[in-house]
């Protein structure tokens, strides 16, 4: 479900989705780099470069891959999903612009991998492969090692600030 529009009031605010119509006291706009809340709120975010750039897929892969780890190019998770299938997501540090509409492919996958873990691998198979995300305000942590995350802060709209 999607917000098509939202009104704003000395309450709250009607949140549109479709034909369908909410009220809350707050519109909190988590949406992402693209936000659609954002943008009905007339709120600007020229956005950031990234500082890295986070991948995950489905893969079958010659060569032994460690469960994962940091290194100076970056870090990585991978998970044995069973009969030779692994899901695999490096996060490689960069600096400058990033496309975000690169395809993933195998060769993609594995260099990246290759790089960040050091390790040869050659991926034989893309079972699945998800588009790059990029997060430039916060640091690695183990927590988040194969997660990826929306290249924008959280954007919160309170009637008061929906209003031009």
């Amino acid at each position: 479900m999607a917000v098509t529009g939202f009104d704003a009031d000395a309450d709250g605010v009607t949140v549109h989705a479709g034909t369908q119509r909410f009220r809350a006291g707050w519109l909190v706009g988590c949406d992402g780099a693209h936000s659609a809340v954002r943008r009905l709120a007339g709120i600007d975010f020229p956005g950031v470069e990234p500082e890295q750039v986070s991948y995950q897929a489905v893969v079958e892969l010659d060569g032994d891959l460690p469960g994962g780890g940091f290194t100076d190019t970056g870090f990585y998770m991978s998970i044995e999903l069973g009969e030779g299938v692994r899901l695999v997501g490096p996060t490689e540090y960069v600096s400058g612009p990033v496309d975000r509409d690169v395809p993933v492919t195998a060769e993609l996958v594995q260099e990246t991998l290759r790089r960040v873990s050091g390790v040869p691998v050659t991926v034989t198979r893309l079972h699945h492969g998800s588009r790059p995300r990029t997060r430039p305000d916060r640091p690695p942590s183990t927590g988040g090692a194969g997660c990826c995350w929306p290249a924008t802060p959280p954007t919160c709209t309170r009637p008061s600030a929906a209003r031009a």
